[in-house]
């Protein structure tokens, strides 16, 4: 089953970004680069999604 989740992508400072996933509250990122955050932050949901049951990826959605 396909899930999908917020994740905004904002400056951190002059030099690096960050991201979180509202949804999952406890998921936040950094990095120097866009692409890096958006590596990082897709690295750390993806393998707590997997885990979770249809019914728990139902109740994020």
């Amino acid at each position: 089953m396909p899930t999908a989740a917020t994740v905004p992508y904002k400056p951190a400072n002059r030099c690096s970004f960050s991201a979180y996933c509202p949804e999952l509250e406890v998921f936040q990122s950094q990095g120097d680069y866009f692409d890096e955050v958006k590596t990082n932050i897709h690295e750390a949901v993806e393998p707590y999604i997997e885990t979770l049951s249809d019914v728990e990826k139902q109740n994020l959605l």
